[in-house]
């Protein structure tokens, strides 16, 4: 038993640190979106042409959609 109980002990250990990179990786997936995000956002501001102005909403539109995604909403 005291085997069995250290290779379960041991998987736990594994499957721990899996799911601590896996959220490492999400949030800095979340963190980068936000980043990109802003810089739409600031491009919109910035811009003065209407046709990019509306392709660059689309654009925000979809990243706010992939964040909604990543954030499970």
């Amino acid at each position: 038993m005291s085997n069995t109980l250290a290779v379960t002990k041991e998987y736990e250990k594994i499957q721990k640190a899996s799911v601590m990179i896996a959220d490492d990786i999400l949030f800095k997936n979340i963190s980068q979106m936000i980043e990109y995000r802003k810089k739409v956002a600031i491009d919109i501001i910035k811009n003065q042409d209407e046709e990019i102005n509306k392709a660059l909403r689309n654009v925000y539109e979809r990243s706010e959609w992939h964040l909604k995604q990543m954030l499970g909403l």
